[in-house]
């Protein structure tokens, strides 16, 4: 399968070193990217959740965690 196609943000590369600052900051994050996730996510359909962006990938609804969803 093409690189590119599986790992289309390139391989994941771990940053280790982290200040307290930055936890902070990215743990401040997460409110804002659980509210937008369910923003762009609210008007698909289950079909549309349930289709891996590729071959052998993981559809929206096992990388976005769907709880009960109301439309």
């Amino acid at each position: 399968m093409d690189e590119n196609v599986r790992f289309p943000d390139g391989h994941f590369e771990p940053s280790l070193k982290f200040s307290n600052e930055d936890r902070i900051h990215i743990i401040g994050q997460i409110p804002g990217i659980t509210k937008t996730l369910r923003e762009i996510t609210l008007h698909l359909n289950d079909d549309q959740l349930c289709t891996p962006y590729r071959d052998g990938g993981w559809t929206i609804t096992q990388i976005v965690h769907q709880g009960s969803r109301e439309r």
